[in-house]
């Protein structure tokens, strides 16, 4: 069987080609960043605490349990910096490369300089259809804030560390804005709804920083934002199960992660290197994007019963470790269960997901004439305010 075919199968989709990352070298991958990020970094920097190193074992790294089966690592991917919106940068890894990993539609690590010349930077109102969003403003010293809001009349800010969970159901107009003049950084996870669930009303749910669990162990720091880690369990409701954990990691230090066998999962870097399982030698950098194969058990058989909450038992012998480098890691763990809805892809145009290219079109012309969702909308463009 081609591999393509397999990563099909599994939901997950090539645009035009993956640039795989080099990823032996230090500083192999450089990216360009603003001045004022720089400073943000610089003031969020951490010092770890030296811990006893890891050990490799023909090539094999140890793992905080004995019996844990940990997953190999499929690809590892460089992403590329793109503009989007009215002046924000972001770092694209899913959306891009690859296009699609079931059920996430887009992961977006975006950048906003400071905002106080030229007003206007941000993501000025736009419609999405058919998909979740999880906005995650980044708990870093001196970073920003965003306001959202949309055309049925909601608004609120998030700030670092607070995250917003919108689920676009029929239809959302909405802006997401810097709230001052601070730089902001943080990260936008995109989650496909299931075919039954893309014409569902919208639905938001909004959580401070301090309302996220958060777990320190020995040497690791998890804050979960959905789902389970270290047990503590996150109160974010999705249509789709999912983990989302922010994990802080010393020096040598290592997390063993249990996930369902069936899900899809990856790992991206948002500072130093991390080693895995089947390459202990070789390291995943920051803004590279670290994509796992499936459990020993993995399943593509579609789900019959989406109330069979059996499904997702959480073996604890297996799942993903992660082990930092010398200078300790930083990094957010994502998974979540293949829709298997019967769509191979989704087809996607802009904010919009939906099943078919007629779905697709629709969408389109239903928030250009304001209907199925998007009544309101037209108003809310026209008086809608930097």
């Amino acid at each position: 069987m081609h591999k393509t075919h397999i990563a099909n199968k599994r939901g997950l989709k090539s645009n035009g080609g993956i640039k795989r990352a080099k990823i032996s070298a230090p500083n192999a991958h450089k990216t360009k960043t603003l001045s004022t990020i720089k400073k943000i970094n610089k003031q969020s920097s951490r010092n770890f605490k030296q811990s006893k190193p890891y050990t490799i074992t023909s090539r094999t790294l140890t793992t905080q349990n004995s019996s844990f089966v940990p997953r190999e690592v499929d690809f590892v991917a460089v992403n590329k910096e793109l503009m989007e919106g009215v002046g924000t940068i972001v770092h694209r890894s899913i959306g891009r490369q690859p296009s699609y990993f079931s059920p996430f539609a887009l992961l977006d690590h975006f950048f906003l300089e400071e905002c106080s010349l030229p007003r206007g930077l941000g993501f000025h109102p736009h419609p999405h259809r058919g998909v979740s969003t999880l906005t995650y403003i980044l708990p870093k010293p001196g970073n920003g804030s965003v306001k959202h809001q949309d055309h049925k009349g909601h608004e609120g800010i998030i700030g670092p560390g607070d995250i917003q969970f919108m689920s676009a159901g029929k239809g959302i107009v909405h802006s997401e804005m810097p709230a001052g003049d601070d730089a902001v950084e943080g990260l936008q996870l995109w989650i496909n709804l299931h075919k039954d669930d893309k014409f569902s009303e919208p639905d938001y749910q909004d959580y401070s920083g301090d309302q996220l669990p958060c777990v320190e162990r020995d040497d690791v720091n998890a804050k979960i934002i959905m789902g389970t880690a270290l047990g503590a369990e996150a109160s974010v409701v999705t249509r789709t199960p999912v983990h989302y954990v922010h994990y802080r990691l010393k020096p040598n230090a290592n997390i063993d992660h249990p996930i369902p066998n069936h899900w899809n999962a990856f790992v991206y870097i948002l500072d130093g290197d991390a080693h895995f399982a089947n390459e202990p030698l070789q390291c995943a950098k920051s803004k590279n994007t670290v994509y796992f194969k499936l459990g020993a058990v993995g399943s593509f058989e579609p789900i019959e019963d989406r109330n069979d909450f059996n499904r997702n038992q959480i073996d604890p012998n297996t799942g993903v470790t992660v082990t930092a480098g010398a200078d300790g890691c930083e990094f957010v763990l994502v998974a979540g269960e293949p829709l298997n809805d019967g769509v191979t892809l989704p087809r996607r145009r802009g904010p919009i997901v939906m099943t078919t290219r007629e779905e697709l079109d629709q969408a389109f012309k239903d928030f250009e004439n304001g209907v199925n969702g998007f009544e309101g909308s037209k108003e809310f463009v026209k008086n809608w305010t930097i």
